[in-house]
């Protein structure tokens, strides 16, 4: 049994064979950070954690400057010896935890990258990155027209090469949800956020979707629209025999 501490910063292992409930190891993140979630498959053991970020002080300046960003990572460990996990690959990407799924053979990860905001900053700050290298201008999706200050950055790993990337994409969008189904990946976002930062009219009441392909790892833009109406909860949108359905207010 697996069982994630209250905590949240280790996972007990814990042998339910006798009479008696044992712990006999655990599971910490190695990036110190509180764990979100985590899969167990075929005797390895996925942990997804948010990693601290850290902070400098710039006496010159007057100023903080962050030398760290928060990020996800997801660390993979052997537990072929349930009292000696042993870490054997990771990953990380900008941003906060936001949901995973296990497909197969690949980890899809998702995170919220929240942009920082200094007059003087430097352009390359305001992108994420995957697994310590800046994404390409090619892997970020833009809308047309200025409407969000987040990203929602997706990766994929192989389980079986838990040290590597197959793939990634960022959105910019102040995306509300995520709905998964077994071959897209969909990112939807009330326009009233919009309205309300810029001061924009015409798009109240209206929900934008982005749909993402996704197969054995991975992932490709392939269509965008508007609807009318904003979207409640999960519950309220689902892919069926190849169409998008959707309940709005």
């Amino acid at each position: 049994l697996y069982a994630l501490q209250e905590n949240a910063t280790e996972i007990a292992v814990v042998d339910v064979r006798g009479d008696d409930m044992k712990k006999v190891g655990a599971i910490s993140s190695q990036g110190g950070g509180r764990i979100a979630e985590f899969y167990v498959q075929s005797g390895r053991v996925y942990v997804l954690s948010d990693a601290a970020s850290a902070m400098a002080y710039d006496s010159d300046a007057r100023d903080y400057d962050y030398y760290g960003r928060t990020e996800v990572l997801l660390e993979t460990f052997d537990v072929s010896d349930v009292a000696n996990p042993r870490l054997v690959g990771s990953v990380s990407q900008s941003g906060s935890y936001r949901s995973s799924r296990l497909v197969g053979d690949y980890l899809y990860l998702f995170s919220n990258y929240y942009v920082p905001y200094y007059d003087d900053m430097e352009p390359i700050r305001y992108v994420p990155y995957v697994n310590g290298d800046i994404m390409a201008c090619d892997d970020i999706y833009l809308p047309p027209v200025r409407s969000a200050n987040q990203y929602v950055v997706i990766s994929s790993v192989n389980v079986g090469d838990p040290s590597r990337v197959i793939d990634q994409k960022a959105v910019l969008t102040d995306a509300d949800d995520l709905y998964v189904s077994t071959e897209n990946i969909y990112v939807y976002e009330s326009m009233w956020s919009t309205m309300w930062r810029f001061g924009s009219v015409g798009d109240g009441g209206r929900t934008a979707v982005r749909k993402i392909a996704y197969h054995e790892g991975r992932l490709e833009g392939v269509a965008q629209t508007k609807v009318e109406g904003t979207i409640n909860d999960s519950f309220s949108i689902d892919e069926y025999e190849g169409n998008l359905r959707l309940v709005t207010t």
